[in-house]
């Protein structure tokens, strides 16, 4: 028997804290050279793409796929129902040699891609950061502050996008969970920046987003826009003031061309064998932070490790609750 989990079912099963240490030992695994993580694989379709990714992590001993249809959502700004309807986690057991769930689940996907910007906060913000800034109100900006805010607890965020409405039901919803961290909703992209010692840029943006010129010595920026076809959220300046730029899978920039990677590589800015990845600061081969007045950069890519990892995490607390339907 299969258990199928369903976007419902991990909302009712997911533990964040147990997810992120799920997602950090997958990462100490990789670091170590020991796990294995495939670059994504896409097909062109009509207005889209198909893509997979795939993962085996012996720490956790399971191995597993994700995979599931894009169309079109970068020029619209959103998230269309149709990625919501086919993102897939299949997940293997590499102990029992069998397939154990199916997991159909967008609310993964964002807490998997927050838990690794947890990691890097941990790893590469000042021990003094106080201060949260956001910059997009969509669902992996929410997922953001939820799972950060366990990590590292922040007494107040800031909040930009676009569309006051937008600004304005973010906060009341966080709100609602975090009643006692002080909220600013923000009319301009500068007011976070200038005023935040962590910053998470979660946009769909094809231009610079987080420039460097309001940028404060010691600060860290978790850059999750995608990275597709040349777009460069970070400006030239960011990237020239920053000390450290740290991914969490390298191949992948080149394979997607990523605007925020092979932009500064190609004026010289930065060097691809400088840029460290994230499983090395876990396992402890590169350093963390070195100084307080470091400003330093993590841009997320997307690793099917970190879907396999939160699979995982999901799956023994389904069998644990009893949550799920056997197929």
């Amino acid at each position: 028997m299969v258990l199928y989990l369903s976007n419902e079912d991990v909302q009712k099963a997911v533990g964040i804290d147990d997810l992120v240490k799920n997602v950090r030992t997958a990462l100490m695994d990789y670091g170590l050279k020991r796990a294995q993580n495939s670059r994504r694989h896409t097909l062109s379709l009509e207005g889209g793409i198909f893509r997979n990714m795939m993962a085996v992590i012996p720490a956790l001993e399971v191995v597993g796929l994700k995979e599931g249809m894009w169309k079109s959502s970068e020029k619209e700004g959103k998230t269309k129902d149709v990625e919501r309807n086919t993102e897939l986690v299949s997940l293997y057991s590499l102990k029992e040699e069998k397939l154990l769930s199916i997991i159909k689940s967008h609310r993964l996907n964002e807490l998997r891609t927050a838990a690794g910007s947890a990691i890097a906060t941990e790893l590469l913000s000042r021990n003094n950061s106080t201060t949260l800034g956001i910059i997009g109100t969509g669902p992996h900006a929410f997922a953001h502050l939820e799972v950060l805010q366990r990590i590292k607890p922040f007494k107040s965020y800031r909040v930009y996008s676009r569309k006051p409405e937008n600004r304005k039901a973010f906060i009341n919803k966080a709100q609602t969970m975090f009643d006692s961290v002080e909220s600013v909703n923000c009319n301009s992209a500068e007011e976070v920046l200038g005023y935040s010692d962590v910053i998470v840029e979660a946009t769909y943006s094809r231009d610079p987003v987080i420039k460097g010129d309001f940028i404060q010595d010691g600060t860290h920026i978790n850059s999750i826009g995608s990275s597709f076809g040349g777009k460069q959220v970070l400006d030239d300046t960011l990237l020239r003031k920053m000390s450290r730029m740290v991914v969490d899978f390298k191949e992948q920039s080149l394979y997607d061309n990523s605007g925020d990677i092979i932009g500064p590589i190609s004026k010289n800015i930065i060097a691809y064998p400088d840029i460290d990845e994230l499983g090395q600061l876990v396992a402890g081969v590169r350093e963390a932070r070195i100084s307080n007045d470091e400003v330093t950069v993590y841009k997320s890519l997307g690793m099917g490790l970190f879907d396999v990892a939160a699979a995982f995490s999901v799956y023994a607390s389904a069998i644990k609750e009893g949550i799920g339907r056997e197929i």
